[in-house]
């Protein structure tokens, strides 16, 4: 991974909370004592490490749903069933959680391994934007299923060649 600076950012670490200083004020709180920001994917285990949150405040184990490859592990902890052990992953203090992930976030986190086609694998988002869906009166939402790039504000473009 490159860590010099680029227009493309993901390439360089810095502070964001040091950029805007209100930043300090809407993550007021765990996230207001540090986030790193622009390693990008490959980093993000080790940055997750690296924060201040993580040394001087006891954080859980859902930190982990963001900053790790965490579908084997949960799946370990709920004997097969990702949700049970999301739930039990989360109920753990950061550092006995990260024993349990080895890998930053993958490739395979958001893409299907044979097609390469976009899919949610996230149970806190899953059970977040169903819950948002139900709101407004869409029951059994599945964002693999139902959701469309339309209207998504980060559209997934062709590479040009």
């Amino acid at each position: 991974m490159d860590t010099e600076r680029t227009r493309y950012g993901g390439s360089e670490a810095f502070q964001k909370l040091d950029t805007d200083p209100r930043l300090r004020r809407i993550f007021v709180g765990t996230h207001s004592r540090s986030i790193t920001g622009g390693t990008g994917h490959a980093y993000s285990l080790k940055d997750q490490d690296e924060t201040e949150r993580t040394k001087k405040k006891a954080q859980p184990g859902s930190c982990l749903h963001c900053h790790a490859s965490a579908v084997p592990a949960w799946r370990k902890l709920g004997g097969g069933d990702i949700m049970k052990g999301f739930e039990l992953m989360c109920a753990l203090p950061f550092q006995e959680a990260r024993k349990l992930v080895d890998h930053p976030v993958t490739c395979l986190d958001c893409h299907d391994p044979k097609t390469m086609a976009l899919r949610v694998t996230r149970p806190g988002f899953i059970r977040g934007i169903s819950a948002f869906k139900k709101s407004q009166g869409v029951d059994n939402y599945d964002p693999n299923a139902m959701a469309t790039t339309r209207r998504c504000a980060l559209r997934v473009r062709p590479v040009p060649r």
